[in-house]
């Protein structure tokens, strides 16, 4: 798995003129910023947010989709826009339960998709979900995003829109996809600094 994010790629992703879909606005009421797999959101018993506090309001998620060579197209990035600055300096994204094997073992930990698809929220969007207990409401929610992804389905790569939820495909599917952080210049040592953007790496490269 990538330590870092790849910025010149990223950047090229982004360009004037490349393949970017919008996936919507997405509402932050908390500093708080998570990323799942929105199938097995109903199911999470103690789901973390990432560490780097980010700021609240509404903002905008692109989907930055690339051709292979082969045709086919995937998601190679999605990032939730805080600032239009660009982002020189990046962190990995971590939370509570990953910093300390970061530290120890250097490996970057990565949000885990086991169906293929990924999804950014905030700590409130939590709440909009059914309990696990509650087995009818959560079929009826499986159903929806299903729907949902089958209207904005493009060949091998689809999105949806669901309350708090951006959900996107993952890139070559299950597997786990690193998040970061890209700030304006790099934080001092005791600066609170908001990042300019969060952006989920698929890995294509």
């Amino acid at each position: 798995m990538a330590q870092s994010i790849d910025a010149a790629a990223y950047a090229h992703a982004f360009r004037p003129g490349a393949e970017v879909v919008p996936l919507g606005t997405l509402t932050l009421n908390r500093e708080q910023l998570l990323l799942a797999d929105p199938f097995l959101l109903p199911y999470e018993e103690a789901l973390l947010p990432f560490l780097h506090p980010v700021p609240r309001g509404a903002f905008t998620v692109q989907m930055a989709v690339k051709t292979l060579k082969n045709g086919d197209k995937r998601c190679q990035f999605v990032r939730i826009l805080f600032d239009r600055k660009p982002p020189p300096y990046w962190e990995a994204g971590l939370t509570a339960d990953s910093l300390d094997d970061y530290l120890e073992g250097g490996e970057l930990p990565g949000s885990v998709s086991e169906t293929g698809y990924l999804a950014l929220l905030d700590a409130d969007g939590l709440a909009q979900l059914p309990p696990a207990h509650r087995e009818r409401d959560c079929a009826r929610y499986e159903e929806e995003l299903k729907s949902a992804l089958g209207r904005n389905f493009h060949n091998t790569f689809s999105h949806a829109k669901r309350g708090e939820l951006c959900v996107f495909s993952a890139g070559w599917g299950a597997g786990a996809y690193p998040l970061y952080f890209g700030y304006e210049r790099e934080p001092g040592a005791d600066e609170a600094l908001y990042p300019v953007c969060a952006v989920v790496d698929l890995l294509l490269d």
